[in-house]
């Protein structure tokens, strides 16, 4: 196998894996660790961020997702937590939860590293 053969794929990859980070924003583990905590965990401490997946079995590819490895406290108990963030301009890393309460209360529910909002709308 000529060195052609392994390197021009390897070399592809890699391109383009910088040019999906330089589109992405970065998400630090200080940021991290406060949206878990602002989901109620304390104690916490982030193992891994792998940027650009998401921990959802339909994998979701994108320079604006983040798959977050953390442990925290809740309860007095440790518990491993495997979430997926989202980044958006205005608001920046967040998880969603949506709410699909046969349209009486549905509502997105946001977490960020600034705290807990939602968003509803009136019939």
């Amino acid at each position: 196998m000529s060195v052609m053969r392994l390197f021009v794929p390897m070399f592809v990859f890699l391109a383009l894996s910088a040019a999906c980070q330089a589109n992405g924003a970065d998400l630090s583990k200080t940021e991290a660790a406060k949206i878990v905590a602002n989901l109620g965990d304390e104690n916490v401490k982030i193992g891994a961020i792998v940027l650009g997946i998401s921990d959802r079995t339909d994998t979701i590819s994108s320079p604006n997702v983040a798959r977050v490895l953390a442990v925290g406290v809740r309860g007095g108990h440790v518990h491993i937590r495997d979430y997926t963030f989202f980044y958006d301009k205005d608001i920046g890393w967040f998880y969603v939860e949506i709410v699909d309460d046969s349209g009486v209360d549905n509502k997105l529910r946001f977490w960020t590293a600034n705290g807990y909002s939602e968003v509803t709308a009136k019939p």
